[in-house]
């Protein structure tokens, strides 16, 4: 171990003995990391469970990713959830997005529109551009919200100004962008037929849109990375 890690090691420690959260969370990460000493998920974990309970909500959200994943400890979604939403109800962003994630596509719990629609409102008024685009699709449908197409239309004009593609194909699609810029097409299909998977029937209208301005080749290659992607998201 260098001197500096040495140092580093040392000071941390005897500040998260001491009980500050910020050396705890930060001693964590070093052994989660493996960042100047080996890498120990057990002492990673201690740290983490020793910092959330003084109220560090990104030690929370990383004792959940250690569940969601079986990380030193068994799998455990329902472990997983409880500390996603000890985090996400203190305002920490990234629970709030996985959470909505979660929720949405029914990995670890049971598939809740209106539970991920709370979320993705969350992420919306952060101005999350993924938040911003799923959420619009939900409101055009109905999905765990009311349906509502000026809701809907509004939250895709904000992703697409901040360059969200999905959203600016959409906008296209029903002739609110005008613009005769570039569009990477092949992203826009990849997103409408990860949207269209789950049913949303605007995705399905703008999957089908955007696949004929492909060529067999192209949507062959798309539809073969997006299984994977699919496949990867629901594990």
């Amino acid at each position: 171990m260098s001197e500096f890690y040495t140092t580093k090691l040392v000071d941390l420690k005897q500040r998260a003995e001491a009980g500050d959260p910020e050396a705890q969370f930060d001693l964590a990460w070093m052994f989660r990391l493996g960042e100047g000493v080996e890498q120990d998920n057990s002492a990673a974990l201690k740290w983490f469970h020793e910092a959330a309970h003084r109220g560090c909500t990104k030690a929370m959200y990383n004792i959940a990713m250690m569940y969601f994943y079986g990380i030193e400890v068994k799998k455990d979604y329902t472990e997983a959830e409880v500390w996603y939403l000890e985090a996400a109800n203190r305002d920490y962003a990234p629970a709030q997005d996985w959470l909505a994630k979660m929720y949405h596509i029914g990995v670890g719990v049971e598939r809740d529109y209106f539970k991920a629609a709370k979320w993705f409102h969350k992420g919306a008024e952060r101005g999350y551009t993924y938040a911003l685009y799923w959420l619009g699709l939900m409101y055009y449908d109905g999905r765990g919200v009311e349906m509502d197409t000026s809701k809907a239309f509004k939250l895709f004009k904000q992703a697409a100004a901040q360059g969200d593609t999905p959203a600016r194909y959409i906008l296209r699609f029903f002739n609110q962008d005008l613009s005769d810029d570039h569009l990477d097409s092949e992203f826009a299909y990849f997103w409408f037929l990860n949207s269209a998977s789950y049913g949303y029937s605007l995705a399905v209208k703008c999957r089908d849109h955007v696949a004929e301005k492909l060529s067999q080749a192209q949507r062959n290659r798309v539809e073969i990375f997006a299984q994977k992607w699919l496949e990867a998201a629901k594990n």
